[in-house]
């Protein structure tokens, strides 16, 4: 009995001290009303018994909102609950008025946890989802979340702000000028996100972030084709670089932009390329210029400001495309070793592009190695199979792609000249001379 007495003071101790913390409430009676709502609310939400758990829940925020992060987690199960089931009797004034506490336990989140760029992007995604017609307001969480937690914003967000501002142009509630330049942002706060997640703690978590990165990336790029037309991206920043002949930071954008929907064959892009490239020299300046010297002919020009972009860009998100603008000068200049080298540099970027492996192909393809016509033949083999990788890879460039195998394997050594050269029951031979790879043995 007396150590039950002791243990019962122990309690009351106990929850005195919480009391002065203000964590369990004020009082320590407040203390114990928040212990036992606590234990009972859980045990509810654990059977997902979400009105028996709310009163208890209720009782929780009123007396010790600061007890636990996991309540507000608690509170929004039970709220979208709720809406579900005022959704079910088409109740549209209990609906709302579900929503809007359903918002308020985000903000009360916020008010004695913190961690409010992260709650945003939650309370945007569910604003979207019960008040989907309110698209601004959505669009402005996702756009305050984005800004509060830079690299660390989570690929939902990022996609949920284009999605809601790409909604919104549709809607003609915004200019496509808007949309244009925040592709850019977007674009470029993917690229740091995923260099973000590479540097992970976890490399298991980090590889699934980085996932959840490309694909909301891939989203962004498919939004971006259906509304970057040249003609309209010309049309429209031509005007506003004509009435802001000054601004040097809308003329970057304007060139990133072009850049990126390979706008490069229009007076505006050479204008606004050299203009940039006078003032501040960088890597999307550079390649700029190189892009309009190739299109020009000037191949040698060219390549140096390939180069030079290569070297004043190697953490770029465009570093993949400043390999390929040189890979293929080389190959327009003949230069069949240098090509396949940069087309190399631009798989170690991405595995996965089609354009370096298509280069790759037609550098070998040109090679001429061998010190005899059965060795100068077998480098179709090795050509036939990076066109091969490039159309497995990119559907895009498919086409070409089919082309070109179909070109290589007519050109494959006959059955007589692998008799001859003791090839037949061979599997497997060595291109050799400076491409040093090993194919498959076939026949045409």
């Amino acid at each position: 009995m007396k150590a039950m007495t002791l243990c019962v003071a122990a309690l009351f101790v106990s929850m005195a001290g919480l009391a002065q913390t203000g964590k369990y409430g004020a009082t320590p009676e407040d203390s114990v009303a928040c212990v036992n709502n606590l234990s009972l609310y859980i045990e509810f939400v654990k059977q997902k018994s979400y009105d028996d758990a709310l009163p208890g829940w209720r009782k929780v925020c009123e007396i010790c909102p600061k007890a636990s992060k996991k309540a507000y987690l608690n509170g929004v199960k039970i709220y979208r609950y709720k809406i579900a089931e005022a959704k079910k009797k088409k109740d549209s004034v209990q609906i709302e008025a579900y929503i809007d506490t359903l918002m308020s336990v985000y903000d009360n989140r916020v008010q004695h946890f913190g961690q409010k760029g992260y709650v945003l992007g939650r309370k945007a995604t569910d604003h979207l989802r019960y008040r989907p017609y309110d698209l601004a307001t959505a669009n402005k969480m996702y756009k305050a979340s984005m800004d509060l937690r830079g690299e660390k914003t989570e690929a939902g967000v990022i996609s949920g702000y284009y999605q809601t501002l790409y909604k919104l142009y549709k809607k003609k509630e915004i200019e496509k000028a808007i949309l244009l330049e925040e592709y850019l942002t977007v674009s470029d706060l993917i690229h740091a996100a995923i260099k973000y997640a590479e540097k992970a703690k976890n490399p298991q978590k980090g590889q699934k972030a980085i996932e959840r990165y490309n694909k909301a990336k891939n989203n962004l790029d498919e939004m971006f084709v259906q509304i970057g037309v040249c003609e309209d991206i010309v049309r429209i920043f031509t005007q506003k670089v004509e009435k802001n002949p000054d601004d040097f930071e809308l003329k970057k954008k304007v060139l990133n932009i072009m850049n990126r929907r390979e706008c490069n064959e229009n007076v505006l892009y050479t204008q606004i390329a050299k203009a940039v490239h006078e003032q501040e020299p960088s890597a999307a300046s550079a390649f700029s210029i190189g892009k309009t010297d190739f299109a020009k002919g000037k191949y040698s020009s060219a390549l140096t400001y390939f180069k030079q972009a290569i070297e004043l860009g190697p953490e770029s998100p465009d570093l993949e495309s400043y390999y390929l603008g040189a890979a293929q000068t080389s190959l327009k200049s003949d230069a069949g070793p240098a090509a396949f080298k940069y087309a190399k540099k631009a798989l170690g970027v991405n595995p996965n592009s089609g354009k370096a492996f298509l280069i790759m192909a037609q550098a070998i393809a040109g090679s001429k190695c061998g010190g005899n016509e059965f060795e100068i033949k077998t480098v179709y083999w090795l050509a036939y199979d990076k066109a091969e990788k490039a159309k497995s890879v990119d559907p895009s460039i498919a086409g070409a792609a089919s082309r070109l195998m179909g070109s290589y394997k007519k050109s494959w050594p006959s059955k007589e000249m692998l008799f001859n050269y003791g090839m037949l029951d061979k599997d497997i031979y060595t291109v050799k001379c400076w491409v040093n790879e090993t194919t498959k043995i076939r026949e045409p």
